[in-house]
């Protein structure tokens, strides 16, 4: 049953990802333009996607290898769900230090420095280029994925050091605001990397984000349609 959850959760996130490309690639191939809306929807998507693969990922894991408290004396045979269990909630410490690892990762982001040189369209500036409009992003763009996205993962993170130190356990709503955080702050890096690795030239910036997406993109297809339709047969027996 949580090996079916996480696939179809990877599924679905997939499918936001799909959507989010589908959103920038209207503008960019077919109406040869940049608009904040779609380039908005496409962010904001691809961040629903990341977190998605995240949490996604975290329930293959759980299935796969289980508890991971080795100390417990029924650790071997025990077939309860690790989720509910007491003491598979109990991590000490150890959640505190990677939710402020990750505040410390969403502060990051927020002092890069804004590479941008203009701002004469809506969303960004670019060119024609291979039958498509490449772009450069503008200032609403760079609140959006070197501001907000950051600031939503620092909260993200802060809920749950509050929520932790309740009553010291790691309860599923924690692990699924976590992946939030780690969904939002791997899209920010991603972008932030790309941007500064190639600018000033926004044609290899872009690029280089679309082949990487395009390769990611194929080898989670592959890896997921054939797990994805035995579960649909699973499920339809």
């Amino acid at each position: 049953m949580k090996q079916t959850s996480g696939m179809i959760t990877m599924f679905w996130s997939t499918v936001f990802f799909l959507i989010g490309e589908l959103a920038c690639g209207i503008d960019i191939y077919l109406m040869q333009r940049m608009t904040l809306v779609n380039e908005g929807i496409h962010d904001i998507f691809m961040l629903i996607s990341f977190a998605g693969y995240s949490y996604g990922f975290y329930i293959i894991l759980l299935n796969r290898f289980g508890c991971f408290k080795t100390e417990c004396k029924v650790y071997d045979n025990c077939e309860l769900n690790p989720e509910v269990c007491e003491k598979y909630q109990q991590f000490g410490l150890y959640p505190i230090w990677l939710f402020i690892s990750g505040i410390i990762l969403s502060i990051i982001p927020l002092f890069a420095t804004q590479v941008l040189h203009q701002a004469s369209l809506n969303a960004g500036f670019g060119e024609t280029v291979i039958g498509s409009y490449l772009y450069n992003r503008t200032f609403n763009l760079y609140v959006l994925q070197q501001i907000i996205f950051p600031v939503s993962a620092i909260l993200a993170f802060s809920i749950n050091i509050v929520l932790y130190n309740i009553d010291r356990k790691m309860k599923p709503l924690l692990w699924k605001i976590s992946c939030y955080g780690i969904g939002a702050l791997g899209f920010v890096y991603f972008r932030l990397i790309l941007i500064n690795i190639f600018h000033p030239n926004v044609v290899y910036t872009a690029v280089g984000e679309e082949i990487l997406e395009l390769m990611f993109i194929l080898l989670l297809i592959l890896w997921i349609a054939p797990k994805y339709r035995r579960i649909l047969k699973i499920q339809s027996n």
